[in-house]
């Protein structure tokens, strides 16, 4: 980082003093100078691009006036932004520290800098620290006071320069999930401006301190531009569409969620590149090195209490242990991952969503509803889109793709009517269905009868008849029998 770059190209370091001795009174005052009027922003297509890119930038350090003591314990740290991160496993090695003598200065254009970097002052000993959970870099050792850039006029007009600047290089990549969630304008993103930890530089504020207890931050941010509107990430571009009882739906994120499970790889770029007559076409990324072309689907349905995932079609890859085809994720939140899908090269739609509507049955007693084993906790579909999940022996072998039906177990298409209760000293007649007069017949089809459903509750309704006898006795007027009794039920 350097105190002058093409952002600022009149920004100056100065020292004041009465004696001619550069910094005897340990103050130095940096001046921005006027802003260029061309964005400091570079072009990159991608993560391997962009890291080529900003090999060999040099960055900003100090803004304003300071009146400090930046000895060598001075501390040079940059944080990136959310929308890059450093290099995976990124070591010291990577980062570079170089000195770059001053040559010249003019007052219109400020300092001119060698061409290539010069061997570091003597003594000057640089340390540099990562942290990659922060995506921080922390730079020591170079004493700012003493070394740098500065000048001293002549009497004659001219110049006499010293000194020199710091240059940092170090590897980025581009978070493209970032840059594509949070798009800014014109699709130029800033490296480093992160609110409380923006590049700076600590320092001490006079001779006499002994710990770094004043900071000058950079405000402004080296800009990447990154096209977010026709990146294309590695991996093909995979298509889903959903059915709601049988029909395709043109609005098919009304019912469901569709993102990136992320149990078996560490790329987290996923994308919706467009929706075209209900049909959704993602773009992510894979790992090329040992990875497959191909993604796991996370589905989440927004309204689990009216809809059940009944099944899904899918082009599924074996990729590298096998694919479990679909997986419980979370049934019961109504959460489901379609395993390793993979776009199959034709206009077929790679994976394909079957919800149906959810029925559920509950029985009443003279119009109360029962529990105990009255209690039906099974869900009731009107129809099935798919039949029956493709056997193991039929998935995918290594190296190869293959289509895969995958059907939800956990429902019913017909109601097994419960027995009716015994309810002492009296006869229960049932079960009816809803306002029906005619009994239900077990197994009840519910598809012949979601039209007698009430808000996809099948109402099955018993009544209760209290039992009694007469007993008929033929006597004369003596009271004498003259038959046997007779004994008559009300029921």
């Amino acid at each position: 980082m350097n105190a002058v770059s093409s952002n600022y190209p009149t920004a100056s370091a100065v020292g004041h003093n009465d004696t001619g001795h550069f910094f005897d009174e340990s103050y130095l005052n940096v001046t921005w100078g006027t802003e260029s009027d061309k964005d400091y922003y570079f072009a990159a297509d991608n993560a391997d691009s962009l890291t080529n890119v900003f090999e060999g930038i040099a960055e900003d350090v100090t803004t304003g006036s300071l009146e400090v003591n930046p000895d060598e314990t001075a501390e040079l740290t940059d944080t990136l932004s959310q929308y890059f991160n450093l290099p995976a496993g990124i070591t010291k090695d990577k980062v570079t520290v170089q000195y770059v003598e001053a040559t010249d200065y003019n007052t219109e254009t400020g300092f001119t800098f060698a061409s290539e970097a010069s061997a570091m002052p003597e003594g000057i000993n640089i340390d540099v620290t990562i942290d990659e959970e922060t995506e921080n870099i922390k730079v020591t050792g170079f004493d700012y006071k003493e070394y740098a850039a500065s000048y001293e006029e002549n009497d004659d007009g001219t110049y006499d320069v010293s000194g020199g600047k710091l240059v940092v290089t170090f590897p980025i990549e581009v978070d493209e999930n970032a840059c594509l969630l949070a798009p800014v304008e014109n699709g130029q993103y800033e490296t480093n401006n992160v609110d409380g930890s923006k590049a700076k530089l600590a320092y001490k504020e006079n001779d006499q301190a002994h710990e770094n207890t004043v900071v000058t931050a950079l405000d402004k941010s080296p800009k990447v531009f990154f096209d977010n509107t026709t990146f294309d990430a590695n991996g093909t571009d995979v298509t889903v569409q959903v059915y709601v009882d049988g029909e395709k739906k043109d609005n098919p994120l009304d019912y469901v969620s569709i993102d990136r499970d992320q149990r078996d790889t560490a790329k987290d770029y996923f994308n919706r590149v467009s929706t075209t007559d209900g049909v959704l076409t993602y773009d992510f990324n894979y790992n090329t090195d040992n990875g497959h072309d191909m993604v796991d689907l996370k589905v989440t349905l927004k309204d689990k209490d009216t809809y059940l995932l009944q099944g899904v079609n899918s082009y599924q890859s074996h990729g590298s242990k096998g694919t479990d085809n679909v997986r419980d994720a979370g049934a019961a939140d109504g959460i489901y991952v379609v395993d390793n899908v993979t776009a199959d090269g034709t206009d077929t739609v790679d994976c394909t969503i079957y919800l149906r509507t959810a029925y559920s049955a509950e029985y009443y007693l003279d119009g109360d509803l029962q529990d105990g084993n009255l209690t039906d906790n099974t869900v009731y579909l009107a129809g099935e889109d798919v039949d029956a999940s493709t056997p193991d022996n039929e998935k995918p072998g290594t190296g190869q793709s293959a289509w895969m039906d995958w059907k939800n177990s956990d429902y019913a298409t017909s109601i097994s009517l419960k027995e009716l209760p015994t309810v002492s000293g009296s006869v229960v007649d049932g079960w009816y269905l809803g306002d029906d007069t005619d009994k239900a017949e077990s197994p009840v089809s519910v598809a012949e009868n979601t039209n007698k459903a009430e808000n996809n509750v099948f109402k099955f309704n018993a009544t209760t008849v209290e039992q009694f006898n007469i007993i008929i006795n033929y006597v004369d007027d003596n009271q004498e029998p003259l038959q046997d009794s007779k004994t008559i039920s009300n029921i």
